[in-house]
């Protein structure tokens, strides 16, 4: 970050001051930048400026958007817990998707929980889950894996300890997201296998002439129809 960039950074902090009306951000902000992420989103602010505080941030430094506190929380996490609103978490997920290297998967804080456990399971985020894991399926989310407590998302999102604010729609919403996440990722691992044995056959077929291609070609094909109508 060069000296420029890092004026306006700290401007932007100064105004938030100001904007926000609390003494309180500046005095305890951070001095290092890789806490600051975090840090203004664990903390109850202005929704618009924060939005704009992280995008400068992701967009003028070289912060780790991935970077977790000391309680292994990411950023997304800490809104959650935060009281931030549905349309702010939604453009939250958002600026996280577009950046294009936020691991949606990670699962590493006190509770072994992704992002979309916690939505569900945080008892101060108060918005719908289902446009918050449609963005979550764009970034390659995996509902399949499971927390501390060996629950995937669909455990918790049925468990009425857990979902604090599923209603009737938005659980079935979700329900369907998860099937249909579920479909792609096993349509993608099929077409992954399919190029590997793909490539593992021209490898075979390539030291062969064209009568001996024919045959491993004709005794492939059967195998693969045999195992196909068992």
């Amino acid at each position: 970050m060069d000296m420029r960039e890092n004026k306006t950074l700290k401007k932007y902090i100064r105004s938030l001051k100001y904007n926000i009306g609390s003494t309180e951000w500046i005095k305890n902000c951070p001095d290092q930048k890789a806490d600051w992420l975090n840090y203004i989103c664990s903390n109850r602010y202005n929704e618009k400026q924060v939005l704009e505080f992280i995008q400068l941030l992701l967009e003028k430094t070289d912060i780790d958007i991935n970077q977790v506190d000391n309680d292994g929380y990411n950023f997304i996490q800490n809104a959650l817990y935060s009281n931030y609103s549905e349309d702010f978490m939604m453009q939250l997920f958002d600026i996280a998707y577009h950046h294009g290297n936020f691991d949606i998967n990670y699962h590493g804080d006190a509770y072994g929980d992704t992002v979309i456990h916690t939505a569900i399971e945080s008892d101060c985020y108060t918005g719908k889950i289902a446009p918050l894991m449609r963005i979550a399926n764009k970034m390659g989310f995996d509902p399949s894996i499971k927390n501390d407590d060996n629950k995937t998302v669909l455990d918790v999102s049925l468990n009425p300890d857990c979902n604090y604010e599923l209603d009737e729609e938005d659980l079935l919403e979700v329900k369907n997201l998860i099937k249909l996440q579920q479909e792609k990722i096993r349509l993608e691992k099929s077409k992954e296998k399919l190029l590997l044995i793909q490539k593992q056959l021209e490898n075979i077929l390539e030291p062969l002439d064209e009568e001996e291609r024919q045959q491993v070609l004709e005794a492939t094909y059967k195998v693969y129809s045999y195992k196909k109508t068992r």
